[in-house]
């Protein structure tokens, strides 16, 4: 019975012990720790594949509760081992976070705690950006064609420059993006090329859009119309003052004639059939002579 009474007495110091230090605990008298978070230390990214200079989002949880906290968002580029500091971001009550950053080259991200915990590693793929600019859309033959560009993120690479009916043109990038190439056309025509950049550690390719390039050669020409206005020509229609379009012994009915003249340039479909005079390739009908400024015989540069 004693053993008893002592038992019950030893039970009853113990939780009032436990209720002094609770109390002293509420009060202030001792520093809570961080409770875990409902929360599990994460991250995530989305999207996960974007253009360069894009933004994703980057979310996740530190694991705690501690408000007033954050935690360290790092970056390792691809094919490296070393980690960067991106930037600090707060966590809130509940130690989740958000934030934005811009994705510039591919590799991982992951975030930092100040206890020296780390997440899981997130992967980035990124897309370079490939710009291209044309000293012009049309070359004369026995010239060239100069042809520039960047990609972005910066770094070497291959370029391939596709054109129809043309070799293929390689070079390789500047460390800081840029290229040159030269096309020199071996015929006249019209041309499709398209630029593909290769891809690198730093990102993945990129392609242009198909450019309509043109190699002009010298023609033979005169003018018609005065005269003949209210005739019919050949490919249907009447001829008049401010018909625009040409005559040409062989081409087929409507194809689009470029014709450069002196720095001017126009468009014109194939109406008529001539001229029948030894030397000339194209008749011009006087709306179109005055357009060009051609005088009466001379040399233009056609794409046909």
């Amino acid at each position: 019975m004693k053993t008893i009474k002592a038992i019950t007495a030893g039970l009853i110091l113990l939780c009032a012990s436990i209720a002094i230090t609770t109390s002293a605990q509420a009060d202030g008298g001792v520093t809570p720790t961080s409770e875990r978070s409902s929360v599990p230390f994460h991250v995530s990214v989305a999207p996960n594949e974007v253009k360069t200079g894009r933004s994703v989002t980057v979310s996740g949880g530190s694991g705690t509760t501690n408000a007033g906290g954050n935690v360290r968002l790092q970056f390792r580029d691809a094919g490296t081992r070393s980690w960067q500091r991106v930037k600090a971001v707060p966590t809130d009550a509940r130690g989740r976070f958000k934030t934005s950053v811009t994705a510039e080259r591919s590799g991982a991200l992951r975030t930092a705690t100040s206890t020296g915990r780390v997440s899981d590693v997130r992967k980035i793929r990124v897309h370079s950006a490939l710009k291209v600019k044309l000293s012009s859309h049309r070359v004369k033959l026995g010239r060239s064609l100069l042809i520039r560009g960047v990609v972005k993120p910066a770094g070497r690479r291959w370029i391939k420059i596709g054109i129809s009916s043309s070799k293929d043109i390689k070079v390789r990038t500047k460390p800081s993006g840029g290229f040159k190439a030269r096309w020199k056309p071996e015929s006249s025509g019209n041309f499709r090329m398209r630029i593909r950049s290769a891809d690198n550690s730093a990102a993945f390719g990129d392609k242009s859009r198909r450019i309509k390039v043109m190699g002009m050669r010298p023609s033979g020409a005169s003018y018609y119309g005065p005269g003949l206005y209210g005739n019919g020509v050949a490919c249907g229609g009447t001829l008049m003052p401010d018909t625009m379009g040409v005559a040409n012994k062989t081409l087929p009915c409507g194809t689009k004639v470029t014709i450069s003249y002196h720095g001017r340039t126009v468009t014109v479909p194939v109406i008529d059939r001539g001229p029948y005079i030894a030397g000339r390739d194209y008749d011009l009908t006087e709306a179109t002579r005055n357009r060009l400024g051609f005088g009466g015989v001379g040399t233009i540069w056609t794409n046909h």
